[in-house]
């Protein structure tokens, strides 16, 4: 018998609800949150007395228990709010159904907004199981309902998702479905830069989208986080997952390629030799730009002084073929991403490295030096063992930026810009070989975390060097999928290395580097490397433990790790936020300057501290003394 009579009050009910302004009467109630006179409620509605009587649909709504009054001023009641409630939710439903929302694709055109794709979308790139999408995507449906949105686009929706997933703790596949892309603002000061080239525009946006595909998606979060904080520092990040680092080539063997393969002929004929070598100077620079293009740091062409040592024509026309050479070199280092350097060797042609300096000067008088090719020039100097010929040697060289040369000794030492060696531990380079790359320890924050305390800072030295190796193998997975994947890598690979994938990644040098050796020193100890006996003991035993522990995973692995020193150049850029950038001397282009140039110790005692550094540096240290012009021509 109740059942009915809540029956019949209920159809009672709807039945006076079935007026509009009835139902505008109890949202009007319900807005004001207080109880409303009669003139009150009748200026709210905007009802003209002469065309509606209010008095009749209010009457109408006490009598089924939907409104109340109370000293001449209405309210709603429990069951009137509670229906209220119920018709609201019944409206939202129709509307939703009734209204379409439109969503711009990342494509770029339009289309009705299905919410049920975004559950395939949390399973699809995000990785997450069913049940848990299913729950994510009520949620988003339930929000989206309340909205007035009526226009929405693939980011904002990525931003709505990814807004809920914070609040369900869902961090983890809130990573992975983080919105690759540069601000809009960011964006619009590259474009606004007049400085920046269409080519550079579209290069920079793409790089920051690599960039953050890296660490969101491909490295462990622990590994990001350590680049992030600068305790390690990595190079190229946009090309990191991309390319190998660098590439050491000898110079003469890839010319001899070139006539082998017969392109044009060979260098036997006198009567054609000039042409025949001017030609395969062509091929060549054709065959090193498609190498060049898969490597992101830079080329060495070692023995670069012995392409000349197989041509059999005119001497005198040889300044001609350097002019071919160098300008050929030289638009090609302008047009790959990775610089070309070059060594010499050889005591046959020892003026090629004086013509190219030269040639090299005479272009930086000509034209803005920013657009001359000044590589980097090593020279073993223990093939200039005649006096006259060295001193004639330096002279040469004094006019030349000193900065953009190196010596080293016989051919299994310094061979790279890098500073990695041409031989350690008995391994010795080939006619070429690939830098896989060069992770760098940040030993400033060491010392910052171990407060000096000496076990804490080797600890935490060794965390890093395996956060290195870990790395690492990242690095190597990439560039096997890389190169499984590419057909052209391959075949640039098979053809002018003659290196299949297996050989070319398990044979590269995989090199581990410091910066802030000396700021780290004078944190933990107190003072400078090079001014108390205990501070260059501490910088040796790092230096050592670092060796030590590279050793090890070479032998258990039988790997090629080498540690090796920071080297010149403007290669470390630390975020303008970043809090010990003024403490670290690799910041800038002084990574390499182990001891601080204000240092008191004489010339012998640098060269003692550099030795004994030295013997445990894969690839040796660059050491540097500054002198005064005078000096300079004494010298």
């Amino acid at each position: 018998m109740a059942t009915d009579k809540i029956t019949t009050l209920l159809e009672n009910q709807l039945r006076v609800l079935g007026q509009k302004i009835r139902l505008e009467i109890l949202k009007q109630l319900y807005l004001a949150e207080r109880a409303l006179s009669f003139s009150e409620l009748q200026q709210k509605m905007g009802v003209d007395p002469s065309q509606i009587n209010l008095s009749y649909h209010l009457n109408s709504l006490k009598d089924v228990n939907l409104i109340q009054a109370v000293s001449k001023k209405y309210t709603l009641t429990i069951t009137g709010e509670e229906i209220l409630k119920k018709i609201w939710a019944i409206e939202q439903i129709l509307a939703e159904q009734d209204q379409e929302r439109l969503i711009r694709t990342s494509q770029y055109y339009t289309e009705s907004f299905d919410l049920s794709r975004i559950k395939n979308y949390l399973m699809r790139e995000a990785d997450m199981n069913s049940f848990l999408a299913e729950k994510i995507s009520t949620i988003v449906k339930k929000r989206l309902s309340k909205t007035k949105i009526k226009y929405l686009t693939t980011p904002l929706i990525r931003e709505y998702i990814n807004g809920i997933l914070i609040e369900e703790n869902c961090e983890e596949y809130r990573h992975k479905l983080t919105r690759l892309g540069v601000p809009p603002y960011d964006t619009s000061k590259i474009f606004k830069d007049p400085t920046i080239s269409p080519d550079i525009f579209i290069e920079s946006l793409g790089g920051e989208v690599s960039e953050q595909y890296l660490l969101l998606n491909l490295l462990p979060r622990d590994l990001a986080d350590l680049y992030l904080s600068k305790k390690l520092i990595i190079l190229h990040l946009n090309t990191w997952a991309l390319k190998p680092l660098s590439i050491i080539l000898n110079a003469s063997q890839m010319l001899n390629l070139v006539r082998k393969q017969n392109l044009n002929g060979g260098f036997n004929n006198p009567s054609r030799s000039g042409i025949t070598f001017s030609y395969n100077i062509l091929k060549f620079v054709e065959i090193l730009n498609k190498i060049g293009q898969y490597f992101s740091n830079d080329i060495l062409l070692g023995n670069f002084d012995e392409i000349f040592n197989i041509y059999n024509g005119n001497d005198e026309q040889i300044p001609d073929y350097l002019d071919l050479l160098y300008s050929h070199l030289s638009y090609l280092n302008n047009q790959l991403k990775s610089h070309i350097d070059l060594a010499f060797n050889s005591e046959q042609n020892s003026e090629i490295p004086f013509k190219l300096i030269e040639k090299i000067n005479q272009e930086l008088k000509l034209h803005a030096k920013s657009y001359v090719w000044t590589p980097t020039l090593y020279f073993n100097y223990s093939k200039l063992r005649n006096a006259d010929r060295f001193l004639n040697f330096v002279k040469t060289m004094k006019n030349y930026n000193p900065k953009n040369y190196n010596f080293y000794k016989n051919e299994k030492a310094l061979l790279k810009s890098l500073l990695v060696s041409s031989n350690f531990d008995g391994k010795e380079m080939k006619d070429f070989s690939i830098i896989l790359d060069k992770i760098f320890i940040n030993l400033y924050e060491i010392a910052l975390e171990s407060n000096q305390n000496d076990e804490k800072f080797f600890d935490i030295l060794e965390a890093r060097l395996n956060s290195c190796f870990e790395l690492f193998s990242y690095k190597q997975k990439f560039m096997k999928r890389r190169f499984e994947n590419s057909n052209q890598m391959k075949t640039v690979f098979d053809t002018f290395l003659g290196k299949k994938s297996d050989n070319w990644l398990s044979e590269s040098w995989k090199s581990i580097s410091f910066l802030g050796l000396n700021s780290s020193v004078k944190v933990h100890c107190g003072l400078e490397l090079d001014r108390i006996k205990t501070s260059e003991d501490f910088a040796l035993n790092i230096i050592h433990f670092m060796k030590e522990r590279i050793s090890e995973k070479n032998h258990i692995t039988n790997d090629n790790y080498c540690l090796t020193a920071p080297y010149e150049g403007k290669y470390i850029n630390f975020p303008q936020n970043y809090p010990h950038k003024a403490n670290i001397e690799g910041f800038g282009q002084q990574a390499h300057k182990l001891i601080r140039e204000a240092s008191n110790l004489n010339l012998k005692k640098r060269i003692q501290f550099f030795q004994r550094i030295n013997q445990y540096i894969d690839g040796g240290l660059l050491f540097e003394f500054a002198v005064n012009s005078k000096e300079r021509e004494r010298i």
